[in-house]
């Protein structure tokens, strides 16, 4: 989302408010008061929708996760992540903000063989296939398959990096363990707790351990 608009502002806390002042030219990246403005905004919008980020996602069809500037919609159904998406918008337009299409991406994931639906989203917001959100890599199919490769090849590469360390015969064994747990290992168990792991993913992560 991005504030655009020119228009009066005033900001309140605890019932207390300011002086009204103008937003002209936006908020640009790097301005010091540019993320403090923009999460104030950010969590006025979010209020605005009927969508909670506090309860599990178990007992809801949406969810959203804010993070930064940006906002992930996670809904259950196509037409739930749809209406959140307008109710947001048309919050927004209240306020100023305005939501960048040509960043914002839409990505079905099922099990099923079916290949999801090529189709735009509402708004023109295109629909992937694959994307890499927060260092992990969402696919389609919601198989961990190609995340855990992925994963595999990055820890490989981290090993080679380190090999130095060890093949030295000067490094401490306990070193060496310091070394494979605090950054070669956590290269391949970041967000492991989201795979449903079968037997084949199992023995290359088995592979890899020994």
């Amino acid at each position: 989302m991005t504030m655009t608009e020119t228009e009066a502002h005033i900001i309140c806390i605890r019932g207390q408010t300011t002086d009204t002042f103008m937003i002209t030219q936006g908020l640009k990246q790097g301005d010091g008061v540019a993320s403090a403005l923009f999460n104030i905004v950010l969590e006025y919008d979010i209020k605005w929708l009927r969508v909670s980020g506090n309860n599990k996602f178990t007992n809801k069809s949406t969810q959203l996760a804010a993070y930064a500037d940006h906002i992930n919609i996670m809904s259950r159904t196509k037409n739930a992540a749809e209406e959140t998406y307008v109710e947001m918008k048309k919050s927004a337009e209240v306020i100023g903000p305005a939501i960048n299409t040509n960043k914002t991406e839409l990505l079905i994931q099922t099990r099923s063989n079916r290949p999801a639906q090529q189709q735009h989203f509402i708004y023109d917001i295109e629909h992937e296939n694959r994307f890499t959100y927060f260092g992990m890599d969402l696919v389609a199919n919601n198989k961990e398959k190609l995340e855990i490769n992925r994963k595999l090849m990055l820890a490989n590469e981290a090993y080679f990096c380190m090999g130095h360390i060890f093949k030295s015969r000067g490094s401490h064994r306990k070193r060496k363990l310091r070394v494979y747990k605090t950054i070669i290992r956590l290269v391949v168990s970041y967000g492991c707790e989201t795979w449903v792991i079968t037997q084949k993913p199992a023995s290359a992560l088995c592979v890899f351990e020994r």
